[in-house]
């Protein structure tokens, strides 16, 4: 029942702040947008038997990076930075918690993918990152190396949690893509919206899938 209710909280905020990203309602945003991650936080707390206090520090570390970037024109490096720190606590939680030895060699044929895609950000980005391009390239590494652990959890063990875990992955490089263009290149219509409502499910789709 407390589970329920927290996951409905959860969801109704999330909704909410979408809804004031569409409408620019940045009094919305700031009061909806710093609820989001505690209240998943304790959706985890109430759905796992067995607590990860490493998945709970890169929440914690997501919901500093989304405090940070309420006011990304004077605090984007922080963002930036927590939300590093959030990629490393979940690729070390992904290989403390599953076994990635044995993984077979041809597996890494799809590194190849993740280098296409990081090539492409960078021809796209590079020009315009300015004094960011040593930590933007590596946070995109971060988070590539993050994404292909879970890749390598999925085929080795095909079940419906490393398939969400993956699926979030995924999903956060779309957010972090459309954040990064939007920031350093040129501002999108409701980027704030896409930003959001990606991030949102990834960090859900993650969190369900490790519990």
């Amino acid at each position: 029942m407390y589970n329920t209710f927290i996951l409905i909280a959860f969801i109704t905020v999330s909704i909410l702040n979408i809804i004031f990203n569409y409408r620019n309602n940045l009094k919305g945003i700031y009061l909806t947008k710093p609820l989001i991650m505690p209240l998943l936080i304790l959706y985890y707390i109430t759905l796992t038997q067995n607590i990860n206090f490493i998945i709970i520090g890169a929440l914690i570390f997501g919901f500093l990076g989304d405090i940070f970037l309420l006011d990304s024109k004077n605090h984007f490096t922080k963002g930036l930075l927590s939300f590093f720190c959030g990629h490393i606590l979940y690729i070390v939680a992904f290989y403390l918690n599953f076994t990635i030895r044995g993984v077979k060699g041809f597996y890494f044929v799809f590194i190849i993918f993740y280098l296409f895609y990081a090539l492409l950000l960078v021809k796209g980005l590079f020009p315009y990152l300015g004094s960011m391009k040593i930590l933007g390239t590596m946070y995109m590494s971060t988070i590539m190396v993050m994404s292909f652990i879970s890749l390598l959890m999925m085929l080795q063990s095909f079940t419906i949690n490393t398939v969400l875990i993956f699926l979030g992955s995924i999903i956060f490089i779309i957010s972090d893509s459309v954040l990064a263009f939007d920031t350093f290149k040129e501002k999108y219509a409701y980027s704030g919206v896409i930003i959001m409502s990606t991030y949102i499910t990834a960090q859900f789709l993650i969190i369900v899938g490790i519990r």
